[in-house]
């Protein structure tokens, strides 16, 4: 299990969604005050530490891609599994990006409706799910070999 390549892209997605929910993902100022607010957990957090709007379920989002990713590793015998779970994974993360960018204009819309004007702004936090993705893809190809190895195995061996 553990000798696999596809072994550690799943536990790097595991560790960077983790990580992710302990950084700022991105962030907003506003254009006449300097206030930022920044998106991490448990939400849109100010300068004061006020919770401005909750974003609990982007980073339950994160628990699961998380908790997937080393479900998944553990589905070793079962690649044709493992290669279903590791897509799904794949489309959570898409929703991940799906859920923040709507976060990001809601708060936005928010903060603009109460006459401040923002600017939004993305950390380098933002580019670990992408890395996510590709991990999950070379993981995919990885598992993809091991299916084609054993395909040959079992036909050398009838």
């Amino acid at each position: 299990m553990w000798q696999r390549i596809q072994t550690l892209y799943l536990a790097l997605i595991a560790i960077l969604s983790i990580v992710m929910c302990f950084q700022t993902t991105a962030y907003m100022m506003a254009e006449s005050t300097g206030a930022i607010y920044q998106f991490k957990f448990p939400g849109v957090v100010t300068a004061s530490g006020d919770t401005y709007m909750g974003m609990f379920f982007l980073y339950l989002l994160l628990f699961i891609i998380a908790a997937l990713a080393v479900l998944t590793i553990f589905m070793y015998k079962k690649r044709k599994l493992q290669i279903r779970l590791t897509i799904l994974n794949i489309l959570l993360m898409v929703g991940y990006y799906a859920l923040l960018f709507w976060h990001v204009f809601v708060a936005k819309a928010r903060l603009e409706s109460e006459g401040i004007a923002v600017e939004w702004h993305l950390n380098i936090a933002f580019c670990f799910q992408l890395v996510n993705i590709v991990l999950a893809v070379m993981a995919i190809r990885a598992i993809l070999k091991d299916e084609a190895l054993v395909r040959s195995a079992d036909r050398l061996r009838s």
